[in-house]
């Protein structure tokens, strides 16, 4: 399961995380299930499967092979990995925060370079604002994008 591009990627550790956080109880599956909501309104995503359904119908993993070469899946294609990212430090705990701390701490990942800030605030606000003109998202996606933007607030300017 690819959750992030290659070359180094920390798609297992974060996978790991979610199921810590869920075995743990600091998994916010409410806001989970407001995600799902807002990107297929009539609820039928996750609602039934439990928990693993839910998590599957948000995180999208990265294709490894050619289906994705139609212009409105490399749309897609192309901002998963931030949606991803976005979608992981939403819901790993209630207080994005957490997730954050997590991911620069977390060798794997990019954010654990001293210095570097994720802008995930910044990014959900350009795409809300952009994607279906310029990025060519569903207007669906946008729905989840501004739940996401709202969600980290508290990771502005980080």
């Amino acid at each position: 399961l690819l959750l992030f591009a290659p070359p180094i990627s920390a798609s297992m550790s974060c996978l790991a995380y979610i199921e810590a956080a869920r075995k743990n109880g600091t998994l916010d599956i409410d806001f989970c299930q407001k995600l799902s909501d807002a990107c297929e309104p009539s609820g039928s995503r996750g609602k039934d499967g439990g928990t693993n359904s839910l998590l599957q119908a948000l995180f999208k993993v990265m294709p490894l092979d050619d289906s994705w070469n139609d212009v409105t899946t490399l749309s897609m294609v192309s901002y998963q990995s931030i949606l991803n990212v976005a979608i992981f430090l939403a819901v790993a705990n209630r207080d994005p925060l957490v997730g954050l701390q997590w991911m620069k701490g977390n060798r794997l990942s990019l954010l654990s370079v001293p210095g570097s800030k994720c802008k995930l605030y910044e990014t959900m606000s350009v795409m809300a604002i952009i994607g279906i003109s310029k990025l060519g998202l569903p207007k669906d996606l946008i729905g989840m994008i501004e739940l996401l933007r709202d969600r980290l607030k508290p990771l502005e300017g980080l």
